[in-house]
């Protein structure tokens, strides 16, 4: 079994991964001049030293907990609530604002 995941191509080049996503991190639809993110296949050891020494995961937020505000919480609270198949029509439901916060926790 492969696992598939995005990294830097600077990540794949150096043999350093500091940072994936387990989904394609582009919008659908936007276009992109420079593509900064690949797809590479790993095996379930890789990804799970990968895990290990990921301090913050793809899904984590990349702000404290504590450091959040009131909505901020909110969102973050119901995006771990939702599934990977109802996410596509959750994110497309935010507000403008909401989809910024969105960013804001998880910093893409």
């Amino acid at each position: 079994m492969k696992i598939h995941i995005w990294i830097k191509k600077e990540d794949a080049l150096s043999g350093n991964i500091t940072e994936y996503y387990a989904a394609n991190p582009y919008k659908v639809g936007e276009m992109h001049p420079r593509l900064e993110y690949i797809q590479v296949s790993i095996t379930p050891d890789e990804f799970a030293r990968l895990e290990d020494k990921t301090t913050k995961g793809v899904m984590g937020p990349a702000i404290g907990l504590e450091n959040m505000t009131e909505l901020e919480l909110r969102m973050y609270n119901e995006s771990q609530s939702v599934t990977g198949g109802e996410f596509s029509d959750w994110h497309r439901n935010l507000t403008t604002e909401e989809q910024q916060i969105y960013t804001r926790i998880y910093g893409h």
